[in-house]
């Protein structure tokens, strides 16, 4: 192998396209290509959220500016600064409206330039109230025939939660798609490792063994970041032992091992 398969950054190659993943990547592609202006997507923490966020920016790099805000915990004042800063624009001095008209000057040189401009908000059901409203108002950045921004907000369900607050009606009209990550099946587990092993650069015979793979799937829920912990542990506890492949013994060990490391 080229590297090791189961790492924990989320690298867009390693994406795989489960039903829910697969739907939820042409909602976004699709409804962004549509101009809706607002989109968000809901997932559990160790869903793939953020990989799968960073694959739709690679789809997009051709066609639109973009800007990824993951600092979420801030003021108004501070998510211009990210915005400006991610566009290599120095907003150090500004002040609110300066950076809002320099914002606007940039979405207008992106429309000229026949380009969209996307900003993905992740980590969104961090935001403030505050700043969920001016998050609200840049959608507001339009002309009569189109919108200037598009917008993809993405969090856990406390997202889902806020915005189903009566305050945020307007907010939640404007989403025009709303999409859900949700666990992998037993079938699509088994696909998902054998995909991030074929990533990383194995082409050998099967590496875990089906009962193990039916284990991994059972105890890790369907849940990605569970299964990367466990096979990497499963993977080193084999190593260590002197085994070719993975069976139900190293994969207990590795649940305790990678229950361990969720506890710290």
């Amino acid at each position: 192998m080229r590297e090791q398969p189961f790492g924990v950054t989320p690298d867009p190659a390693y994406l795989y396209a489960s039903r829910t993943h697969g739907e939820a990547l042409a909602s976004l592609s699709f409804g962004i290509q549509d101009n809706r202006g607002f989109l968000a997507l809901i997932a559990e923490p160790g869903m793939g959220k953020t990989t799968l966020l960073y694959q739709l920016l690679e789809e997009l790099r051709d066609s639109a500016r973009t800007v990824f805000l993951f600092q979420t915990q801030c003021d108004s004042r501070e998510l211009f600064q990210y915005i400006l800063n991610d566009l290599n624009i120095d907003a150090r001095g500004m002040g609110l409206v300066e950076m809002h008209n320099k914002l606007n000057e940039v979405l207008f040189e992106t429309m000229f330039a026949r380009k969209r401009f996307v900003l993905v908000v992740d980590e969104a059901q961090n935001l403030d109230d505050s700043v969920l409203e001016t998050v609200r108002m840049l959608s507001n950045f339009e002309t009569h025939h189109t919108k200037l921004l598009q917008i993809v907000l993405a969090g856990q369900p406390g997202l889902a939660t806020k915005l189903a607050q009566p305050q945020w009606s307007q907010l939640r009209q404007r989403i025009a798609v709303l999409s859900h990550l949700e666990p992998f099946t037993a079938a699509e587990t088994a696909c998902y490792i054998d995909h991030r092993l074929k990533v990383a650069g194995y082409c050998g015979k099967p590496l875990f063994e089906p009962s193990a793979v039916s284990l991994i799937a059972e105890r890790s829920e369907g849940i990605p970041r569970n299964i990367n912990n466990i096979c990497y542990y499963s993977l080193l506890i084999a190593y260590v032992l002197g085994d070719g492949t993975v069976t139900e013994e190293p994969v207990l060990s590795a649940i305790e091992a990678s229950s361990f490391a969720r506890r710290r």
